[in-house]
């Protein structure tokens, strides 16, 4: 049943995968999509609010919302050390090659 405001829509992931640019954008977000969401997941393991979990850090309840914002970008090691100290986790950072012929994402 259509409406006449409605317009068809249909995405292939698997062949946009293929597309270099698009993997390589798309792996990019997850990846901070992932990180956000992992800060946010721990913090509320261990029960505590974003204030509670910024006075342990030594920053700001509005710093940990950032972190937690998947749309945020500039994450530093250092943060993520404190971030990762505070909660009780250990923070594993890694370089992985990309297949012969890509950029890595």
């Amino acid at each position: 049943m259509g409406n006449k405001y409605s317009v068809p829509f249909t995405f292939d992931l698997q062949k946009k995968m293929k597309q270099s640019r698009f993997a390589q954008v798309f792996q990019t977000e997850l990846n901070r999509l992932m990180l956000a969401h992992r800060i946010a997941e721990l913090r509320e393991k261990r029960g505590l609010s974003q204030a509670e979990l910024a006075k342990l850090v030594g920053t700001t309840q509005s710093s940990i919302a950032r972190l937690e914002n998947s749309n945020y970008q500039n994450y530093s090691i250092k943060t993520l050390e404190r971030i990762a100290e505070a909660l009780g986790v250990r923070l594993v950072v890694d370089l992985q090659e990309a297949p012969l012929g890509k950029k890595a994402a």
